[in-house]
């Protein structure tokens, strides 16, 4: 009796890539390098010896950011991987993603733990504390993805949600950055000089918005969430995460260098491709973009 081999569908790939994989066996050894970066400063959060101030919770949140982005572009890279190891090439990506869940989590506990202790926090700390729930959400739902089902922690669940719990506590104390926009500062001028911003803008001919390549990366986002905009399962999120886009675009029309919104624009993008999984290709091209930039 004839024994018949099962292949995988070919999916046009480079050669390279028909080859073995190559360019993402070298993907993986430099994700493996973070992840063992994450893990050391989170292990020096835990001890109290890391993460004492904003600034360095910040660095270290880009730094999970960046990771959970390449996870991102790593995936839809092996998914045209065709060759014997695409599954054992696949099983040491998804080790690596989820080894830095929990020390991440703990890492985060221990920092809002100090903070909620020490009682004093930064000018403008809403909008940082605000963008931290969002990206515990992302992790939670990337935690509990199809593609973690059968290594899925509940222990790394309830360090989240630990973590969520503190940082509502100290948003309930936050404030948030002034805002010194020039609509903002339209609203605020006397009624006779409202006219004025308007005017000189209109006079010019241009859009209000800078254009750039950060800028235009959000508008293919806006517009790639438009198309889920009446499906009932997505258009929850469509609603409130278009709102942050448009907020993220007002910030890279100012400076298409602005750090935090990289890092909200990054989380955001990770959520979705957990919500969209084999449907996030688009998705995926618009981070690289992002990283590019």
């Amino acid at each position: 009796m004839a024994t018949t081999t099962r292949k995988r569908p070919s999916g046009g790939g480079a050669k390279g890539r028909q080859r073995g994989g190559d360019a993402e066996i070298a993907m993986l050894e430099q994700l493996g390098l973070q992840c063992r970066e994450i893990q050391m400063t989170a292990l020096a959060a835990v001890r109290n010896e890391s993460l004492q101030t904003f600034k360095s919770y910040r660095a270290f949140r880009l730094k999970v950011s960046e990771f959970e982005a390449f996870c991102s572009i790593i995936e839809g890279h092996l998914k045209e991987v065709v060759s014997e190891r695409r599954d054992e090439l696949e099983e040491r990506f998804y080790n690596l993603w989820s080894m830095i869940f929990r020390p991440t989590a703990k890492a985060l506990r221990a920092f809002f733990d100090r903070q909620r202790e020490e009682g004093l926090l930064p000018l403008g700390a809403r909008d940082l504390l605000e963008a931290e729930l969002r990206a515990l959400d992302a992790m939670k739902a990337a935690v509990l993805a199809p593609r973690f089902a059968d290594s899925a922690d509940k222990a790394v669940i309830e360090e989240i949600a630990a973590v969520e719990t503190i940082v509502r506590e100290l948003l309930e104390h936050a404030t948030s950055l002034p805002d010194f926009s020039t609509a903002a500062m339209a609203d605020a001028a006397p009624p006779d000089d409202r006219a004025a911003p308007a005017a000189a803008r209109a006079n010019a001919g241009a859009a209000p918005l800078g254009e750039n390549a950060q800028v235009r990366a959000v508008r293919d986002f806006k517009a790639m969430l438009d198309t889920y905009r009446r499906d009932a399962g997505y258009a929850p999120y469509v609603e409130s995460d278009s709102r942050a886009l448009e907020e993220i675009e007002r910030k890279f029309a100012a400076n298409p260098g602005d750090a935090g919104a990289l890092l909200w624009l990054r989380q955001i993008g990770s959520a979705w491709l957990s919500r969209l999984r084999e449907d996030g290709k688009e998705l995926r091209r618009i981070l690289v973009a992002i990283k590019a930039a």
